[in-house]
């Protein structure tokens, strides 16, 4: 593992770079065995360590169809975002993707293994929000209010 985040450090920018090249070159042939070699950051493990498509799925809820992803700055800006509210709260694994080619990669592949990318700050996008109910609405007592 170490050996590979060294590699993945340094070639990280060329190993998405070459997704985009496949999808317009190869029609996509070897995507899946590119995006198992990146890597990212995500908002249930500390900062510097990096997740593969392979861990995020099977850390995944059940049921869950999608990958979700956030692409931003830097990691305070992405778990400080009002668009992470509703994923943190339901323990939800949200990919975090800080570098320029990062959206353009999500954007020009759709998914991994039967699986959508979906970005947490898209409107009008099936979040799954059935699957699982926030915590904190888990444990809190049902109150009426009363005039």
């Amino acid at each position: 593992p170490e050996k590979f985040a060294k590699f993945f450090k340094g070639y990280s920018y060329y190993l998405k770079a070459g997704i985009i090249e496949d999808k317009e070159g190869n029609y996509s042939r070897h995507k899946d065995d590119i995006l198992k070699l990146l890597r990212f950051e995500c908002s249930q493990k500390p900062k510097g360590e990096f997740i593969s498509m392979e861990e995020y799925l099977s850390s995944a809820k059940e049921g869950q169809k999608n990958i979700y992803y956030f692409t931003c700055p830097d990691r305070q800006t992405g778990m400080s975002s009002p668009y992470m509210e509703q994923f943190l709260k339901r323990e939800r694994n949200v990919l975090l993707m800080y570098e320029d080619v990062d959206e353009y990669v999500i954007n020009s592949i759709e998914g991994f293994k039967d699986r959508k990318f979906i970005s947490v700050d898209s409107a009008d996008k099936d979040f799954e929000l059935d699957l699982d109910e926030p915590e904190e609405d888990k444990n809190e007592d049902k109150k009426e209010l009363t005039a």
